[in-house]
């Protein structure tokens, strides 16, 4: 697991959901920082270390130059990371997390999850869309809820523009009930209804979720994984963490 530490509170949130995690999961965490070329790296070493202060010695530090999205991704993959953790404070916007979110999903079977704000409710939201990739959504919702005392799965589909009492929504409550059953997890199924982020987003804030999950859209041009507007809008507008799933 890479976490992208800065030196702000959105490095000190990455770090302290990296920490979290690797308690949870006994996983090893990989601490990195992306420097200018006027910094030294000995220099940008020595800060680093000063930030995350006594775990220095436990973890593996990673420096790296240039454009974060670039680097980060490019450590990720080096280090055969499955998971990249990246903090957002709120405090200015979340213009680069999607860019950053795409190049790392350019590497085989590595996560991004954006780390926020918010009390450990357990409350986790997964949507999915009934494409192949669904079924990673399902399973990482299945080992977020299995890391957590007292969770609360819930599994959601949006549909737009149907009725309460049209048959697809009810055929879309039982493809939900049998992704739940497959996994044998006890979640709750929802069917959302309207723009699908936006429902995705609201209906995280009304659950008071902890973290919602979603999948990546699939490829676009040639073979190049894509983010899709879902997932992007996701990471932009919601208030808890969220956890982008690699569809391959």
């Amino acid at each position: 697991m890479l976490a992208w530490i800065d030196g702000t509170s959105a490095g000190t949130l990455a770090w302290r959901e990296a920490v979290t995690r690797a308690r949870r999961t006994g996983g090893s965490i990989i601490a990195m920082r992306v420097v200018a070329e006027q910094i030294s790296r000995g220099d940008a070493r020595a800060e680093l270390e000063r930030w995350i202060g006594s775990a220095a010695g436990e973890v593996e530090i990673a420096i790296a130059e240039g454009d974060p999205a670039t680097a980060i991704a490019a450590t990720a993959q080096a280090r055969h990371a499955t998971m990249v953790v990246i903090g957002h404070d709120g405090l200015r916007p979340a213009t680069r997390l999607p860019l950053i979110t795409e190049a790392v999903a350019q590497r085989r079977g590595c996560a991004v999850l954006i780390a926020r704000h918010g009390l450990p409710t357990g409350i986790l939201l997964a949507a999915i869309d009934f494409s192949d990739a669904s079924s990673r959504v399902v399973a990482t919702l299945s080992a977020e809820s299995s890391i957590r005392v007292g969770a609360s799965p819930i599994l959601a589909h949006v549909t737009a523009g149907i009725s309460a009492d049209d048959p697809k929504r009810s055929r879309a409550a039982n493809r939900l009930l049998h992704a739940i059953a497959r996994c044998e997890l006890a979640a709750e199924a929802i069917v959302l209804d309207g723009e699908a982020s936006r429902a995705i987003v609201e209906a995280a804030e009304d659950a008071d979720a902890e973290i919602v999950i979603v999948g990546l859209a699939g490829h676009g041009a040639g073979s190049k994984v894509v983010l899709g507007s879902v997932a992007e809008r996701v990471i932009r507008h919601a208030r808890c963490s969220v956890l982008i799933v690699p569809n391959y």
